[in-house]
């Protein structure tokens, strides 16, 4: 069987079919006159729709919200791949993908307050916006935490010799097959993906409350605050280790 051969290789299982449609769309345009710019841009209106039908609330704009917002990741990484296959780069096309993708992809941002506007809308409960702040207040403590980890890190890796791993999963979780690092992986890509995983809620909100009597995607807003600031508490707790386990090294 032949190997399909991705622009740019997917990392993990999730983000396969996303990387597979886009090598196959790219391939099929990359002699269009279409830039990468172009597609970022038309993302993005396809992303303002969605997050306005998804404020809506009501079932079938919630359906349509959720297969827009597929078309909208799916060209997420379109741009980025017909950048490659053309050997193109723009400074604007990296600040618009930044803005669109903060604003219309985060839980913590635009994204998820339509996703919380719309839940009230269809359920009346005011308590799902604790629920938002209570993500957005872990997101920013995340933030907080994460970078003195980092240099904490850089500066552990450059006194011992070894190269830096800059990323989060190669940062707070070892490549041991234990199960705390299952779990820590699976955590971890519940965090990334997030926005799919509040989304596959919506979808399948109707169904779920109509035969087992309770709202999906209300407690899929709330395990994802739990997730945000879990995340933080668990890098200010490796900071702490750290900074511990140094000064018995340096001990006499």
């Amino acid at each position: 069987m032949r190997k399909f051969n991705y622009i740019t290789p997917p990392d993990n299982f999730l983000i396969l079919p996303f990387r597979f449609l886009s090598t196959i769309i790219v391939r099929k345009i990359s002699k269009l006159n279409i830039t990468p710019n172009q597609i970022t841009i038309f993302r993005g209106l396809i992303n303002a729709v969605s997050l306005l039908l998804f404020a809506i609330g009501k079932y079938p704009s919630l359906v349509i919200g959720f297969i827009l917002f597929q078309i909208f990741e799916v060209l997420d990484h379109v741009d980025g791949d017909l950048a490659r296959y053309k050997n193109m780069h723009s400074k604007t096309g990296e600040l618009l993908e930044c803005v669109i993708d903060t604003l219309g992809s985060q839980t913590a941002g635009l994204f998820g307050l339509c996703i919380t506007i719309g839940i009230y809308n269809r359920t009346g409960d005011f308590r799902i916006f604790y629920f938002f702040i209570a993500v957005v207040l872990g997101r920013l403590l995340w933030l907080e935490f994460r970078e003195p980890l980092f240099k904490w890190q850089e500066k552990k890796e450059k006194m011992v010799g070894k190269n830096i791993a800059g990323y989060l999963e190669r940062t707070l979780v070892s490549e041991q097959n234990k199960p705390k690092q299952k779990f820590l992986h699976f955590i971890l890509a519940v965090y990334t993906w997030r926005n799919q995983f509040i989304l596959w809620a919506l979808l399948l909100c109707y169904p779920i409350e109509h035969y087992l009597k309770f709202d999906p995607s209300f407690w899929a807003l709330a395990l994802i605050a739990v997730i945000n600031h879990a995340l933080w508490l668990y890098a200010l707790v490796s900071m702490a280790k750290q900074k511990t386990g140094q000064k018995k090294e340096t001990s006499p």
